[in-house]
């Protein structure tokens, strides 16, 4: 059976109700899930990083991504994120306030 969108909402509401919307917990939920985990945890780990933002995320854990991103795949996500929001307020699309 070819994995479907309604699955893998399924599967993130469940873990974000579960755990409390916890990103760790929700995050070993949709790991331990099994299935097609991969796009789970990243949707899961995606709605997550929006509700709380980047700074409430387990320090431990960006380190890690970051790191094997950078290191194994040749990108730096930092950067990658400073362009895109450079191009976004050169568009106009984004404000920054404070």
């Amino acid at each position: 059976m070819a994995f479907h969108p309604g699955e893998i909402h399924q599967i993130n509401l469940t873990a974000l109700l579960f755990t409390g919307f916890d990103f760790q917990k929700s995050m070993e939920f949709v790991t331990n899930y099994g299935r097609d985990n991969d796009t789970v945890a990243a949707v899961t780990g995606a709605i997550l990083g929006a509700l709380h933002g980047f700074d409430s995320l387990p320090k431990k854990s960006v380190a890690q991504v970051l790191s094997v991103n950078k290191k194994e795949l040749g990108i730096d996500l930092e950067k990658m994120a400073e362009q895109l929001t450079e191009f976004l307020i050169a568009q106009g699309k984004v404000k920054i306030e404070g």
